[in-house]
């Protein structure tokens, strides 16, 4: 939902262990900066929505504060952002008592808006939020910063759709939001940068209110559903650049959100790491697709082998992912009433389980470290940055060519009978097919809408074919890892589940070659 214009917050979320925070918030790396003393205040805060959160679903949030002994009621809506750095909309009014009063919002566009959504429904209480904030303003060269830092509790009832406990839970509070309130966000973003050198924490999305909200609807502050690719669209005579930076912001929120869920609930939902690679694969996508529209020294390279690197060390947690969901499970179902088979899956099933367990404990370790914190400030530190005259074309001189380019080498790679070619081959072939997919719905908005539709479609089944026949390269590496000699029973089951494989491989490569030919014989959407 667009909000009608009012006072913009340009922040960044940092959170701490409270031992951590305990730590910096008395280090010289904060007051060597700070100007004047430190202001405490305690803040208790109710947010407020409908039962089944309209405003929530429609980036809104509405809260009733106590501030300095006066009740404030504050409306929130998120109007953009670049990267992790929120762009929010803020409208406060006094009010009476701790209850929110809409016809006391003057914007009657906004009044009207809130309204409709709430369609008679009366606002409930959903969360409350009770901190102790210690407030600081730093100078850093010419530019100024808030800095607040927040300790205390979040606390929601039951009642949501998902979570049903009917007693109170709660979270903590410890991080510190930097708001800048002048000069360029660059510097911020390099103070953090250089903080990230000597303390651990990490980088926030998610706001008290929806921590709240999670809460009230599924018992824990992350919430339980994987983050998807949100919908970027732009126009056809927006510069490259702002394209690409665009791009970025929404992949780099969407790797981070998927990142958060990740520690929680990653092994119960393979969709979160599936998300997150999705979320690493638009940032690659958009580094390789628009490379010559990025600005001069803007660490592109750097960061894409930095990219490729993290999607390299979670692709070992996805592959065992599908092989446990897609190969051993469903043998399993499919053996159910043959006794010996079955033991020696399970036995099998506990070995891969194992192993996935280690991989995503890989996973793990590496997004609790400073260098993933690293990456996410540079990916957004350069969706910040100022383009300069390579991006300044418009992005309707640049992308017929781009995606003729990628087609083009697909079809170089494939000269003759795809069906004569190697299974190492029809990997790095996949990988091409794959980023001509995500290419095209880059610039999916441009074409002809059935004839985008189709050619879209016609790249997913190749790559979709293309994966499962990589499926059983995968399969015999990884069960290969797991053989033991003189271990008859799991061997046994191990080659049983490569037959199975094997057998899905013949019924894919019969139909690889209509697939192939179906790809070919699709017009590409950039063309007349």
């Amino acid at each position: 939902m667009n909000l009608p214009s009012g006072t913009q917050e340009i922040e960044l979320k940092l959170l701490f262990d409270p031992a951590e925070l305990s730590i910096f918030r008395k280090s010289r790396d904060i007051l060597s900066f700070s100007e004047g003393r430190a202001r405490q205040v305690r803040l208790r805060a109710v947010y407020f929505d409908t039962p089944d959160l309209v405003l929530s679903r429609n980036g809104m949030a509405l809260r009733v504060r106590r501030e300095k002994g006066q009740w404030v009621q504050t409306l929130k809506g998120q109007i953009g952002g670049a990267g992790l750095v929120a762009r929010r909309l803020e409208i406060n009014l006094p009010v009476s008592g701790p209850v929110p009063d809409l016809s006391l919002v003057a914007d009657k566009a906004v009044r009207k808006k809130i309204l409709e959504l709430c369609k008679g429904q009366e606002l409930t209480e959903i969360c409350q939020t009770d901190v102790r904030r210690v407030i600081r303003d730093l100078v850093v060269d010419d530019c100024r910063i808030e800095m607040v830092i927040d300790t205390g509790s979040i606390r929601s009832g039951s009642g949501g759709e998902t979570f049903s406990g009917g007693e109170p839970v709660s979270a903590s509070v410890s991080e510190v939001e930097l708001e800048l309130k002048a000069g360029p966000v660059q510097k911020v973003l390099k103070l953090v940068r250089q903080w990230n050198e000597h303390y651990s924490f990490r980088i926030g999305v998610y706001s008290k209110a929806e921590r709240g909200f999670n809460l009230y609807r599924f018992g824990v502050e992350t919430g339980t559903a994987e983050v998807r690719a949100g919908d970027v669209r732009f126009k056809k005579r927006v510069s490259g650049w702002d394209v690409a930076a665009l791009a970025m912001s929404s992949a780099v929120e969407q790797l981070q959100r998927n990142a958060e869920l990740l520690p929680v609930l990653g092994e119960d939902r393979i969709e979160i790491l599936h998300q997150y690679r999705i979320a690493i694969r638009r940032l690659r996508t958009v580094l390789g697709l628009l490379d010559q529209s990025f600005p001069k020294k803007s660490g592109r390279k750097k960061l894409a082998k930095r990219l490729k690197a993290l999607q390299r060390v979670s692709g070992v947690g996805r592959d065992w992912d599908v092989l446990i969901a897609e190969g051993l499970l469903p043998l399993l179902e499919k053996h159910a009433g043959d006794a010996e088979k079955s033991a020696a899956l399970r036995a099998l099933l506990q070995k891969a389980e194992a192993a996935r367990h280690a991989a995503y404990r890989t996973i793990l370790e590496g997004l609790q470290s400073r260098d993933f914190t690293a990456l996410l400030l540079d990916v957004t530190a350069l969706v910040l940055r100022q383009g300069d005259k390579k991006g300044e074309h418009a992005v309707s001189e640049l992308w017929k060519t781009l995606l003729n380019d990628r087609r083009s080498d697909i079809l170089y790679q494939v000269p003759g009978d795809i069906l004569v070619m190697d299974i190492e081959a029809l990997h790095e072939l996949r990988l091409k097919v794959k980023t001509m997919r995500y290419s095209s719905e880059f610039f999916a908005s441009f074409g002809e809408e059935e004839k985008t539709a189709l050619f879209i479609r016609r790249c997913k089944k190749l790559q979709g074919r293309l994966g499962s026949l990589n499926d059983t390269l995968v399969a015999d590496q990884l069960l290969g890892a797991l053989r033991e000699p003189g271990n008859d029973s799991l061997n046994r089951a191990i080659d049983l589940t490569l037959k199975y494989y094997q057998k899905a491989e013949a019924r894919q490569m019969k139909k690889l070659g209509e697939t192939w030919q179906k790809f070919c014989e699709a017009k590409p959407f950039w063309k007349k």
